[in-house]
């Protein structure tokens, strides 16, 4: 066995150099990436400046084209053409027209009065523009700065001349004041702050060559941001954009050191019982190798689901315990220890999202899981998912696009499953994103199949330019745990039950799914689904005070002493206060030898020993004394699914609150059982 030992050392020590130096390209292949996407990001929006300002400057060519002709504008036909050019965004806030450098006529005028009759040639701020746009013959942006009729914008000088004599004569102006503030926010420059990138775009000062700054973020950027140029018309803005947390972390180059060692360490520990078990396979007989081969058969999908979910709930388990032992060792750190906190909690939610996706493919398979029926707002729900995937796809350097020949829903309110309807849609964009490329694009098309006997069906044709799918496995796609490549898992974070949880939802509302694919050109979806048409709801116009419990008094039955003590202090820190016990015998017992109006609510767990929550409900509905029949119960528990809080309902609970809890939902949902509005109890 010694020559085994030796050979596992070395297999070792060729992983470490192989593994580092392949983590090493990969970052910096993120780097490159991470500038990419910036860049691409940072492009997207100087293209966006460029068009708004080519758009704005549209609207004074039919008045510069007919003073160029001789027209003389009077002040009725000049307010009633520049009625019709404003816009109905609020960017542009007035428009002018300055004869000579001299504004003479403007409108609005009610609320631009006192600009009529500024020079912008005497002007010190605004005469270098003027001077340029007038020399130059081109429009000309200047500001921002303060407006003389009030409020912060800038200016577009497009100047206009006349014909006489075969020379052109200068005449003025015409002007377009831009309400900044309105104009920066049409940018969508708060999407970079969501995607977690610093910005700045500035301009040097046209004199003294000073940087002047027009919008930045909250953060400042750093010195190693990428600069994208944005040509305007004399003169030239600067877009700089980096990451907020940088291009890659030094706890990043730690995090693959240790990965480094560990799969190194694995590749020996393989090797090692490799050679061990080559070593002993001579006392193997070919009988004991035939009944391991049938034994491995037989068990191939208990053993497959086993090994994916081992490693699907190790993956985000080992990231957060390996957070929390960095936190200890540096527990003086306050910023590494909240952008830690940060990093555990997406881990627990995919962790979260993975058990609930586990748990809903045993439910559709058991034929258990309860669609709702609830009026849907198809405009609102669209803007929903839309909000939420094309945040990830900016992320993922991948552009969503709405084909304009889209057919609009003739019927928007229908009867459904929000919850269901969202998830499936959100499971195919999330597959359309994930599985493209930087620079890739995701296309919805919506169509209209007509309605018959109040119900309409509607077509919704999603489609990619990803890396696409085989012949051979479009068959599998909706398998549970398919996947086409076998590294999928490590490189696209997928456990292989979206589609299987799709295409079992949409059965379940007697729809239809297509998959068109060819590898490496992309995939096209066709989902068709009949939906009850339903009337328009009512609008809710009164406003409603926030909700709160400050000053109510809970009982609350929780088992598990760690969930007991979260609960505890966020009910507490909302200014309730809370009595705890441990099952649904010791609820009962507390709430029967407690005298009337001691308690606001009861919070109850539903799996507990001695008795469960369920069972401890109808028991405290079933006592002599009339608050038993009043008092809310609230489920508070881990039972997650709809068919969970039904059987709560049928129990004689007010409400039901899924863990991991939200705090905003749970304070609206008791404050409502407990009839607050506010902190008064009507």
């Amino acid at each position: 066995m010694k020559k085994q030992k030796i050979n596992t050392v070395i297999v070792f020590v060729i992983a470490c150099l192989i593994i580092n130096g392949f983590l090493s390209i990969q970052v910096k292949r993120q780097r490159a990436t991470e500038e990419y996407k910036a860049s691409y990001t940072a492009e997207i929006t100087v293209r966006r400046i460029e068009s708004q300002l080519n758009r704005y400057l549209a609207k004074t060519d039919l008045l510069k084209k007919m003073i160029q002709s001789g027209t003389e504008l009077t002040d009725t036909q000049f307010d009633k053409l520049a009625s019709y050019m404003m816009d109905d965004d609020g960017v542009l806030q007035a428009i002018e027209l300055a004869k000579d450098g001299t504004v003479s006529q403007v409108y609005p005028l009610e609320s631009n009065r006192q600009a009529m009759g500024l020079d912008f040639f005497t002007d010190p701020e605004r005469k270098v523009n003027a001077t340029l746009a007038r020399e130059s013959g081109e429009y000309t942006i200047a500001g921002p700065f303060d407006l003389v009729q009030g409020g912060t914008g800038a200016l577009l000088f497009d100047p206009i001349y006349r014909t006489a004599e075969d020379e052109n004569v200068f005449w003025g102006f015409a002007l377009l004041v831009i309400d900044w503030n309105t104009f920066t926010d049409g940018l969508g420059l708060d999407n970079l702050e969501d995607a977690s990138y610093q910005y700045q775009i500035w301009k040097k000062n046209a004199t003294t060559g000073e940087k002047i700054i027009l919008v930045e973020g909250t953060d400042a950027v750093s010195d190693d941001a990428i600069e994208v140029p944005c040509e305007v018309p004399n003169d030239v803005w600067y877009f700089e954009i980096a990451p907020k947390d940088g291009w890659y972390s030094r706890s990043q180059l730690i995090l693959n050191y240790l990965l480094s060692l560990a799969v190194s360490l694995l590749f020996a520990t393989i090797y090692w019982q490799y050679a061990v078990r080559r070593y002993k396979d001579a006392i193997y007989t070919e009988q004991i190798r035939k009944t391991a081969d049938e034994a491995k058969a037989a068990n191939a999908a208990k053993t497959n689901f086993l090994a994916r979910m081992s490693h699907d709930i190790r993956t985000p388990l080992n990231g957060i315990i390996g957070l929390l032992k960095i936190d200890e060792q540096h527990p003086d750190d306050a910023a590494l220890i909240r952008a830690n906190r940060g990093k555990m909690l997406i881990a627990a939610n995919h962790l979260l999202s993975l058990i609930n996706d586990v748990l809903q493919m045993s439910k559709l398979e058991a034929g258990e899981l309860v669609l709702a029926r609830e009026v849907i707002d198809l405009n609102e729900m669209t803007v929903d998912i839309l909000t939420i995937v094309e945040q990830r796809a900016a992320e993922a350097g991948v552009t969503m696009e709405y084909d304009p020949n889209s057919d609009m829903p003739p019927y928007n309110y229908v009867y459904g499953s929000p919850l269901h309807i969202r998830q499936l849609f959100l499971n195919i964009y999330s597959n359309c994103i994930k599985y493209n490329h930087v620079g890739g694009k995701v296309t919805l098309t919506f169509q209209d199949l007509g309605e018959k006997d109040g119900i309409t069906t509607y077509r919704w044709i999603i489609a990619d330019n990803g890396i696409g799918m085989s012949e051979e496995f479009q068959k599998h796609i909706f398998e549970p745990f398919a996947q086409e490549h076998a590294d999928a898992r490590s490189i696209y974070h997928g456990t292989g039950l979206g589609m299987a949880i799709v295409e079992s939802l949409i059965e379940k509302m007697n729809g239809s799914i297509e998959v068109h694919s060819r590898l490496g050109e992309g995939s096209t979806f066709l989902i068709t689904l009949p939906l009850e048409i339903a009337e328009e709801p009512e609008s809710e116009t009164e406003k409603v005070p926030s909700a709160s419990i400050r000053g109510l008094h809970f009982l609350l039955a929780e088992d598990n002493d760690l969930n007991a003590e979260i609960a505890e202090m966020l009910l507490q820190d909302e200014g309730a206060s809370v009595t705890l016990v441990k099952d649904g015998l010791q609820a009962i017992n507390c709430f029967r030898n407690h005298p009337e109006g001691t308690f606001d609510a009861i919070l109850m767990d539903i799996m507990m020993p001695n008795m469960d929550g369920i069972t401890a409900t109808r028991h405290i509905r079933a006592l002599d004394r009339p608050d038993a029949k009043q008092i809310p119960i609230i489920a508070m528990t881990a039972n997650a699914f709809a068919e969970d809080a039904r059987k709560c309902m049928e129990a004689g609970m007010n409400a039901h609150l899924s863990k991991p809890l939200q705090m905003e939902k749970v304070v609206a949902t008791i404050a409502a059982c407990c009839k607050r509005v506010g902190d008064k109890t009507i």
